[in-house]
């Protein structure tokens, strides 16, 4: 199996974010934190309107019906589906995400309880199986050296641009390699 040079290093950031009101451990909404902190509101979704605020016990639920596993049990199917459905009423952008297997709609829900981006959601579903790219960890890599901080989810490309253009990174050229820059800069020590 392949493994990206920059694994590694991708893989020794820390994550910064900690919903406060949760036990450590228990729930992690990193696209709110950082759509917050980068001043980005396109990076999350609070789902809301489907889900209320009820992300931290829905994705709890999940965990106990043992819906966690790439293998989903069948007990876990109906409360899944549920989710699943009331997003998709509430939020056509989810809707028109294709789910082909329930492992599918599983990303879809648990990326929804997370607040993760519509885009990022698709995007995640549609590249889950495959490893990053090596261009796809160098632009990772250059975003978490200038934050200082590992992200702690799959950025669609949109979201990855935006981060970019955030942070005053050179727009990346496809298929153009760029050796990542020295970071932090943010002062989120």
């Amino acid at each position: 199996m392949y493994e990206s040079p920059y694994r590694r290093e991708l893989d020794r950031f820390t994550s910064p974010y900690r919903d406060p009101s949760y036990p450590k451990g228990e729930y992690s909404d990193a696209s709110r934190y950082w759509a917050e902190r980068l001043q980005i509101p396109a990076l999350s979704e609070s789902y809301e309107r489907a889900l209320g605020d009820r992300h931290a016990e829905f994705q709890k639920e999940l965990g106990h019906l043992g819906g966690n596993t790439p293998s989903i049990p069948d007990r876990a199917l109906p409360f899944l589906y549920r989710l699943h459905d009331e997003l998709c009423t509430h939020y056509p952008e989810i809707e028109e995400i294709a789910c082909e297997k329930p492992i599918d709609v599983w990303h879809v829900v648990y990326g929804c309880l997370s607040k993760y981006a519509a885009e990022d959601i698709s995007y995640f579903v549609s590249v889950t199986s495959k490893d990053r790219s090596d261009e796809e960890d160098l632009r990772l890599l250059r975003i978490q050296k200038k934050l200082g901080f590992h992200l702690a989810w799959r950025l669609g490309p949109e979201s990855m641009r935006l981060i970019e253009d955030r942070l005053g990174l050179e727009p990346w050229m496809s298929g153009c390699r760029k050796e990542p820059i020295a970071g932090p800069v943010m002062g989120m020590r």
